[in-house]
């Protein structure tokens, strides 16, 4: 049988900054001792060019992940989720603590538009 889910999330919209590579920085913590079987990263993100942006996460061990550099072109709207087979870290990922804070960064990296990031979460399925 699959445990349930841990899902933490943060629904509090908040302005990307225009033109600015350090962007935002939102964190969630994750309890101690949940061992990862599955993970999932999810955004949702308005921005006139969605392919101004650079998306990464920032594991609680401070490793980065990059979940997006500047794809995307002209749309409007980013609402992605990444699942644990589609990090480029999914092997130590697995079997390891979920437990910490962990940091999405979203930069807008050129000028003119400015966005938002509506929400972000993350979903855990894991023993502990």
């Amino acid at each position: 049988m699959t445990p349930e889910p841990v899902v933490v999330e943060d629904a509090q919209a908040v302005e990307i900054p225009d033109n600015d590579p350090n962007g935002i920085v939102r964190t969630l913590i994750l309890p101690e001792g949940l061992i990862i079987q599955d993970l999932a990263i999810s955004v949702d993100i308005t921005h006139p060019w969605i392919g101004d942006l650079r998306v990464a996460l920032t594991l609680p061990g401070g490793t980065p992940i990059s979940l997006q550099d500047r794809t995307g072109g002209g749309a409007k709207k980013l609402v992605q989720t990444w699942h644990l087979q589609d990090l480029p870290t999914d092997k130590r990922l697995r079997g390891s603590n979920a437990g910490g804070t962990w940091q999405l960064q979203v930069a807008d990296l050129v000028g003119k538009d400015v966005g938002k990031l509506n929400r972000w979460k993350i979903e855990v399925v894991g023993n502990g």
